[in-house]
């Protein structure tokens, strides 16, 4: 198992700028099992993409 940080990169569609929010880091097997985390606490946003880091 690998570290994993997943974060929400979200754009303001007024002024177009972005903002980069941390949810949090797990340990996991492959990144779709923290997309799927994230899926399942209900923290992805419609104005935002999910980023998934590998550490």
């Amino acid at each position: 198992m690998s570290m994993y940080e997943a974060s929400l990169l979200t754009t303001d569609p007024k002024t177009g700028a972005t903002h980069l929010d941390r949810l949090f880091t797990m340990p996991a097997r492959s990144a779709a099992h923290v997309k799927a985390r994230v899926e399942a606490l209900g923290l992805s946003k419609t104005n935002s993409e999910l980023l998934v880091y590998r550490f």
